[in-house]
This record gives structure tokens, sequence and C-alpha cells, in this order.
């Protein structure tokens, strides 16, 4: 007669600690840098959010097992659970929704042992947007059960949303990002004026059939990212101190600039080869007279060569950054950046260039020691320095001057 062997059950031994340590414990193996405080000036780096997003899956997968190791983790551990929502499947949409749902009726409203959507601070949607409209329709409904959202970040056209987004959630809402998008009717911007606890904004691409009215203030909004001025009501922005221009020249920003450049402290360029060669900062001298930090980003570092004429940085900056979305580079683009930054003008207030995207550092430091010493002491005579990502002094360091005799 065949038996089946079964091994006994295992049954967890926790050390005897109190609530309060073991609720620090699991906040602490689940948490990701960022993810409940997101930074526009930390996403301007392709690295950084690469090792957020493996991180944050990461951590899903932690969350997961921890639950299922006792009814006490159980219990414990669905704040963690629930915290942030990552939609990327359709096949999980209707399962989510089913138990938001019968959370909400099992506990309603109640502060003691709130429902699982409760604690929901943070959605994520990047599902496909082709997808039928019957299998993204749970979307929607979600809303209603998510009283305390936070941050949401949207990748796709989903414009379809606002309505129940705006209904359910609009007080709470404190992040909105919106990626890879186009809207073509006013609804958007009126959908915004609903947000008044918004920090930060992700516009999408916006046309505006007629303008907005002038008379509404966003008090809290501290920070921006938009193509076009377009993309951005035409509202006061009293709290605003840090814009991201994603990829357009900066002469279309001038209206904007001068109605609310004297309150930014930072300015992000996204630059590709048109606008690379096309860069003018004294619209951003002349309107930002306040402005600590300009950063720099571009596809590569050899497109430097395409600029003509001196690079003027505006003269209240404090620190330049720089990036290169492509990681790795040639001894010919580190040269042609370094060349750049020879040239450069820069005021008085200039402490140091930094590079932004810990790619960028780790190629330089790792693979180009010549061309990060030459660049360092051409820096040096300009009375500068240059940091990575991090914010540490870049040099040689005995190993890599080692390295650079050798080959």
């Amino acid at each position: 007669m065949n038996t089946t062997h079964r091994a006994p059950r295992k049954i967890p031994n926790l050390p005897p600690l109190p609530p309060e340590l073991w609720y620090t414990i699991l906040r602490e193996a689940t948490w990701v840098p960022y993810i409940m405080d997101p930074d526009h000036r930390l996403e301007f780096s392709p690295t950084f959010i690469g090792e957020q997003r493996r991180l944050f899956r990461q951590s899903l997968v932690t969350k997961r097992y921890l639950v299922r190791v006792c009814k006490t983790w159980n219990r414990w551990a669905n704040e963690f659970l629930y915290e942030c929502i990552y939609l990327g499947r359709c096949r999980s949409l209707p399962a989510l929704l089913n138990t938001l749902t019968k959370s909400h009726h099992e506990r309603p409203g109640s502060h003691a042992d709130p429902s699982r959507g409760w604690w929901t601070k943070r959605l994520d949607i990047a599902i496909r947007h082709d997808r039928a409209m019957d299998e993204i329709a749970p979307i929607s409904k979600m809303f209603n059960y998510l009283p305390n959202l936070d941050i949401i970040n949207i990748k796709g056209f989903f414009s379809w949303i606002l309505p129940e987004l705006k209904k359910s959630c609009g007080p709470s809402l404190r992040v909105f990002k919106w990626c890879e998008a186009i809207t073509i009717h006013e609804e958007w911007h009126n959908f915004l004026f609903q947000l008044t606890n918004l920090r930060m904004l992700h516009c999408p691409f916006s046309q505006p059939e007629k303008p907005t009215p002038t008379n509404f203030t966003f008090p809290h909004l501290e920070s921006i990212y938009a193509v076009s001025p377009r993309d951005i009501p035409n509202a006061e922005y009293p709290s605003l101190r840090h814009l991201i221009i994603g990829g357009s020249t900066t002469d279309q920003w001038h209206p904007f600039l001068e109605r609310q450049g004297a309150k930014l402290e930072v300015i992000q360029l996204v630059l590709h080869l048109i606008t690379l060669s096309q860069i003018d900062l004294t619209t951003i001298t002349t309107a930002c007279p306040n402005l600590v930090r300009l950063d720099l980003s571009t596809d590569r570092w050899s497109l430097f060569t395409h600029i003509s004429w001196d690079l003027v940085a505006p003269a209240s900056i404090r620190i330049l950054g720089l990036q290169s979305r492509a990681k790795q580079s040639n001894s010919r683009g580190y040269t042609a950046l370094f060349s750049t930054l020879e040239k450069m003008i820069c005021g008085s207030k200039l402490e140091y260039i930094q590079l932004i995207d810990r790619g960028n550092a780790t190629d330089l430091r790792d693979k180009h020691p010549r061309a990060l010493k030459r660049g360092v002491e051409m820096l040096q005579r300009k009375g500068l320095v240059l940091r990575d990502h991090e914010g540490l002094l870049m040099g040689i360091n005995e190993h890599d001057t080692r390295s650079d005799l050798e080959s």
C-alpha cells in the first residue's frame, strides 16, 4: 500500500519581543527609500529609477511572505502589504478589487482595525492602455476604497479614470505623476483644480482648447515636471521651488519664468540634440535670481560637441549637475564633456560640478581614470571640484593611478 509522508507543519518560534519592536523590524525589512517621499531630483536619474524599481518589486515579494508567517504577523504586515499597490497586469485586477471591496464592507471606517484599502498610500498604474475596457474597468472602482491615497503614478492613456479619482481621492493626493500620455481637453486642468493639497506634479502632454483661469492658486505645489509650459495650468504657485523642463527650448518658457522664476531654487533641463544646440540660459539667469542648482541632462556626453558657443552658467547657482542618459561613454565623450566645462563661464558662487547619475560616476571612475584625472585638474584650475551622485569628491586614488600607469 502506497503511503504519503507528510512533514509536520512548522510552527514559527518567534522571540518574545513587544509589538512595537516587531513593527519597526517589519518596517525596516520592507522599506524602499523615497518610495513614499518621491523626489524629482532623484527620479531625474535613470539609474536611481531602475534601482528603486528593483527594490520595490523585491519589497513586494518580502511583504507577501511576511503575511503568511502567522496570524499575528498577518495582522501586522497587512499595513505594509497594501501601502503600495502596483498594477502591472490586468489579470490581477478582479481579485484585488474583490479584496478591497470585501475588506471595506467588513470593516467600514474602523480606525482601530481599518480596511486594507485604508492603508494604501501609493498606486502605480503601468498596465498597457490598449487593453479592452472591461479588463481595466476595475481600476476606477478601486478609488472608492482608497480614502488615504497620497501618491499616484500613471503610465499611459488613462484619462477616463480622472472623474472617479477626483471624486474619491482628490483632497488626499499629494503627488500626481502622469507619464507618456496626451490629453486634449480642459478636463485635465479642471481635474487639477480639485487637487488642493498637491505637492508634486508630473504633467502629461496637453492641448488646452481655451485659456484656463488665472485666479486659481495651488498653495502647496513645490515641484513641476512638464515638457511645455502649455501643459501647466495658468495659475498661481506661491510654493513652487523646483521645475523640470522635459525637452523644449528655454525660450518657450520665457512667459512662465517671468511670472514664477523668482521663487525657483532648482531647475533641471532635459536636453536632446536639437534643444542642446539651441540652449540659451539667458532667460533662466534673468528670470531666476534665486536659483541655487541647475541640472542638465543629455542623451550622451558627445552631444556637447554640438554647442558652438561657450556655456554661461547662471551667476547665482552653487551646484551644476550633469547627466548622460547613456550610462557609459568612450573617451571622446568625456573629452567633449570636460572641454565644454573648461570653456564654461560661471559665477563666483559655483562650488562644484556633480555627476547626478551613479552610472555616469561609476563609468568615469572605473573605466576612464585618465579622463577623470585631467578633468579634475582642469576644474581645480577653475576653482571647482567634481562630485559623484552621493556628493563625494571624485579624483584619482592609488588603485586608479596604478592601473593608469600599467596601461
